[in-house]
């Protein structure tokens, strides 16, 4: 996507925002949605997406059909319902609840989605952050 990035501004004349190269839901936002192809179809998926797909399936076991392959918004919803916290994630969320710095998550202990996990540690995190000042 970095990539994508960097072709978009070099193509508009200007440079790539700090933030877009740091935050993935910045640079999604920032490329804007995804070209459509001629017939008006949308492209099928990357194939970034079809390899975190794959892990998801072996990780969770979860079945992984050739029609889900094929298509990026099948795909996509995939892997939005079977993409968990990572045992790291997990740990500090577990860490955070047992001294009652959060609520428990949806799915808490070990089926938060991974995109709640990553909200609710960069939130407790740059609390810390801006605490030490």
């Amino acid at each position: 996507m970095i990539e994508a990035a960097k072709r978009k501004a070099s193509r508009e004349g200007g440079r790539v925002p700090a933030e877009v190269l740091k935050d993935y839901d910045a640079c999604r936002t920032w490329l804007g949605p995804m070209p459509e192809r001629g017939d008006g179809e949308q492209s099928g998926p990357s194939p970034a997406q079809l390899a975190l797909a794959e892990k998801i399936a072996t990780a969770t076991g979860a079945a992984l059909s050739d029609a889900t392959r094929a298509d990026r918004r099948k795909l996509s919803a995939f892997i939005d319902a079977n993409n968990f916290a990572s045992p790291k994630q997990r740990e500090w969320i577990e860490k955070l609840v047992g001294e009652n710095k959060i609520k428990a998550p949806k799915g808490f202990p070990d089926r938060i989605p991974a995109a709640d996990a990553k909200t609710i540690l960069d939130k407790a995190f740059s609390a810390k952050k801006g605490s030490k000042k």
